[in-house]
């Protein structure tokens, strides 16, 4: 139970601390005194959750506070002390610290540290979540229109489930549900497969056609491999018969060149204009000889020339060779007849090197035709060579050629293709037929189904297990939240149903009474009327916090209530109770009374 609550820069309080005992614990003041501060510090101290509707930590630092804001609650559980501690920082943005410690006699001995952790130890240690402590266990007018106005988170309902005692059973519900899915995803698969069911019979022919398949594609690949072979033998031997007409097309160019018919022919030609040059040669050389001696001749007659007309002149001529005196007159006509011989000699030299131009360009046209005679001998000789070579290589190929024709064997060839196709693709279907295949048999599926069957069997039975349990159990809350609203309402003749969510309604003899249709003490009577029956059926939660109940209430519905408190201590609802109001109590000698 909540044994102190100590809050620190907490929305209305500097520093503020105040114990608690068993029983009623009644704090009352005025406006502003902090009766709504210290409810939602003692709420947001164990749940970590601050109450509807400001609903935010940012609000609940005091304003102004520099520091942090602190919130420590101590309770108790078993016999066992514990401590929790919330700490906040930061002004625009609040950050949160969390600590759960257990008190024992030489002090504090931390638990968890962090929300998430200290949240989980927290319920642990209370045995429910800690939201269902602040829908179930907190009673306030902001959290009344929360309640009736939003469905609870699916934690909150596992947990009403565990209190009221079908938990468990809504658990091995869920579990059955579940597989209840899975065997009918299981039956629907294997209805399908049945379709594509094949037996042992169907599956041996089908083996035995697969194999007669790979043996005719094995000989049609086979035939294809030949026809192919024909075929580029065929445009090899084309190809070769091609070469060997262009080598015979130059052979005979070669032939109408030089005017050959065989190579020896072209041979002995060569041999011919090597002796014509050789005959060209030597008389070229037979008149270079002449040439030279015309020129010596044609020196010396120039030099005796010369000497003449050098003696001419002397005072006594003579003869410059015999010594022999001679006249001037036949001086000059020795002179004249060797001048006429100079130039006898002079013609002659310039016709024989005339000659000898006129031999030098027959050698060279000889030479150049004698070239061209060596190289179309080479030429002949290689493309004899190619010849002989081609002609054995269409000999070989013609040994292996069928004789058919091109056209033919590519017309075979793409029947053959064809036909390989059709087989690889009967295969395919066969090969897939196999593979879809299942083997599910009908008895499989009938066995599925009675396993589904089963299932749906264990599910419907539980539910109207569960459906009766919750029943029963909800006509006892029925009855108690009746009971309740009766002595807060003073109404006689209502009848109160709840459903799993902890949402009342109220039937009155002249019709439904609605939620949005019931004045403002009728929602608090009617909520804290649900609040106490349950925590009397369930028995789980053991105190009650009440934020100003009484407010929109009269003075006999105030005295009603205090008696629902006081009865619900005394009975054992709950071990504690703490509640806030604006004015005093009186004449409740056990409470726990407060003033702020």
């Amino acid at each position: 139970m909540i044994r102190r609550v100590r809050l620190v820069g907490w929305m209305g309080f500097d520093e503020f601390s105040v114990e608690f005992r068993d029983g009623v614990n009644f704090v009352y003041g005025g406006n502003f005194a902090g009766k709504t501060s210290l409810v939602w510090g003692l709420v947001y101290g164990v749940s970590g959750m601050v109450p509807e509707p400001w609903g935010v930590l940012r609000g609940c630092r005091r304003v102004g506070a520099g520091g942090e804001t602190v919130v420590e609650v101590d309770f108790d559980v078993g016999g066992v002390g514990y401590r929790v501690k919330r700490v906040l920082t930061g002004v625009r943005r609040v950050s949160e610290s969390a600590f759960l410690y257990r008190l024992d006699g030489e002090g504090l001995v931390e638990l968890a540290a962090g929300r998430r952790s200290v949240k989980g130890r927290l319920e642990e240690v209370l045995g429910f979540g800690l939201e269902l402590l602040v829908r179930a266990g907190y009673v306030g007018e902001g959290s009344v229109y929360s309640f009736m106005l939003k469905p609870p988170r699916r934690g909150v309902r596992e947990e009403v489930e565990r209190l009221l005692g079908v938990q468990r059973a809504s658990e091995i519900l869920r579990f059955l549900r579940g597989e209840e899915r899975r065997l009918k995803r299981e039956f629907d698969d294997l209805r399908r497969a049945v379709g594509e069911y094949i037996s042992a019979d169907e599956r041996a022919q089908i083996a035995r056609r697969l194999s007669e398949i790979d043996g005719e594609i094995e000989k049609v690949t086979e035939e294809i491999r030949r026809v192919e072979a024909q075929i580029r033998i065929k445009e090899e031997i084309d190809k070769v018969r091609g070469e060997i007409e262009g080598r015979r097309e130059r052979l005979r160019r070669l032939q109408r060149d030089w005017g050959v018919t065989t190579l020896d022919d072209l041979q002995r030609l060569g041999v011919r204009v090597e002796e014509e040059i050789r005959g060209l040669r030597d008389e070229l050389q037979e008149v270079e000889g002449k040439v030279s001696a015309l020129r010596a001749e044609h020196s010396i007659l120039k030099g005796d020339v010369e000497k003449l007309r050098g003696a001419m002149g002397a005072a006594a001529p003579k003869c410059p060779v015999c010594e022999r005196p001679l006249s001037v007159d036949e001086l000059e006509r020795i002179v004249g007849v060797k001048e006429y011989r100079m130039k006898e000699v002079e013609s002659l030299v310039k016709d024989l090197e005339g000659k000898m131009g006129r031999i030098s360009d027959r050698i060279r046209r000889e030479e150049e035709r004698l070239g061209g005679v060596r190289r179309a001998e080479d030429e002949m000789k290689r493309v004899l060579e190619d010849l002989r070579v081609l002609n054995g290589r269409l000999t070989g190929l013609l040994e292996g050629y069928s004789g058919e024709d091109l056209e033919d064997l590519k017309s075979r060839l793409e029947d053959l293709k064809g036909q390989r196709d059709e087989l690889v693709e009967e295969k395919g279907k066969l090969k897939g037929i196999l593979e879809s295949a299942s083997g599910v048999s009908r008895e499989e599926v009938v066995r599925a189904a009675h396993r589904l069957y089963f299932a749906r069997f264990m599910v419907e039975a539980l539910e109207k297990t569960i459906e009766e349990v919750g029943r029963e159990r909800g006509r006892e809350l029925d009855d108690l939240v009746e009971d309740v609203w009766r002595s807060l309402s003073l109404r006689s003749h209502v009848r109160v149903a709840v459903d799993s969510d902890l949402r009342p309604s109220v039937e009155l003899d002249s019709g439904v009474l609605g939620f949005g249709q019931m004045s403002a003490s009728e929602k608090i009577t009617l909520y804290l009327a649900t609040r106490l029956a349950f925590l009397r059926l369930a028995g789980g939660l053991r105190f009650l916090v009440l934020d100003d109940p009484v407010e929109h209430l009269d003075e006999v519905r105030v005295k009603a209530l205090y008696d629902v408190v006081d009865r619900a201590v005394r009975e054992g609802w709950v071990d504690q109770v703490i509640m806030t109001s604006y004015s005093a109590v009186d004449g409740y000698p056990g409470w726990n009374v407060i003033e702020l």
